[in-house]
C-alpha cells in the first residue's frame, strides 16, 4: 500500500501538478491533482494500454488535436430540468458538438480495429451536425442573433428597418423644407435610441 510518506518522498504532488498543467479543462486539472497511484495490476494494465493507444493515435496516425471546448455540465443539467440557455451557452454547446464531431470523424478514418480500449470512448461521443449548424447559423455572437433565426424574427426586424427608414426620410424632408431655418445643422443623430435634429 502506498502511504502519504512515500508519495511525499517521491514528490508525487509536484509530478501531478506538472501533469495537471497540461490539461485544458478545469475539471481534468482537478482530476489529475486528486489522482492517486493504482496498485491493482489489472487496472494498471488497462490504463497503460489506453495510454499506448492514445500515443499511437497521436504519433503514428497523426490524429488531430481536440478542438477546445467549454465545460457545459451545468447547462445540460439546467436543460434537463426544462431550463432555457442564452446565446453564450448555446454557442458553448455548438463548440462541444464541433469538437466531438471532428475528433470522432478523425478517429473513424484511422481506426483499424486495434484500438480495443479507446474505441468505446469514441463511440460514446455524441455528435449532431444538424444541431451544430442550427446554432451557429442563427446565433452570430454572444449578444446577437441572426435575422434568419426564424421567419417571425425576420419579419419583425424588417418592419423595424422600414419604419426607421420612413422616420429618417421624414426628418430629412424637414431639413429641406421651410423648417430648415429653425435648425442649427442639417444632420440627424440618435440620442438614447431616439432620432434627434439640432434646433437653434
Amino acid at each position: 500500500m502506498i502511504t502519504n510518506k512515500t508519495l511525499k518522498a517521491i514528490e508525487y504532488d509536484k509530478i501531478m501538478a506538472l501533469v495537471s498543467s497540461c490539461a485544458v479543462l478545469e475539471r481534468t486539472k482537478k482530476d489529475f491533482l486528486a489522482f492517486l497511484p493504482i496498485t491493482n495490476l489489472t487496472d494498471c494494465v488497462s490504463l497503460l494500454n489506453r495510454t499506448d493507444e492514445a500515443f499511437r493515435l497521436l504519433y503514428e496516425f497523426s490524429l488531430p488535436k481536440i478542438y477546445y471546448f467549454s465545460e457545459i455540465d451545468d447547462e445540460l443539467s439546467r436543460v434537463d430540468k426544462g431550463g432555457v440557455l442564452n446565446f453564450s451557452e448555446l454557442l458553448k454547446v455548438a463548440e462541444n458538438l464541433k469538437s466531438a464531431r471532428v475528433i470522432k470523424t478523425a478517429f473513424s478514418s484511422v481506426n483499424d480495429g486495434s484500438f480495443t480500449y479507446l474505441s468505446p470512448v469514441f463511440l460514446e461521443l455524441f455528435t449532431s451536425l444538424e444541431l451544430e449548424k442550427d446554432i451557429t447559423s442563427k446565433i452570430i455572437s454572444e449578444d446577437e442573433i441572426s435575422d434568419n433565426a426564424s421567419n417571425k424574427l425576420y419579419e419583425i426586424r424588417k418592419s423595424i428597418r422600414d419604419i426607421n427608414a420612413k422616420i429618417r426620410s421624414q426628418l430629412a424632408s424637414y431639413m429641406r423644407g421651410n423648417s430648415n431655418k429653425f435648425l442649427q445643422d442639417s444632420v440627424v443623430t440618435i440620442r438614447q435610441d431616439r432620432y434627434v435634429i439640432p434646433v437653434k
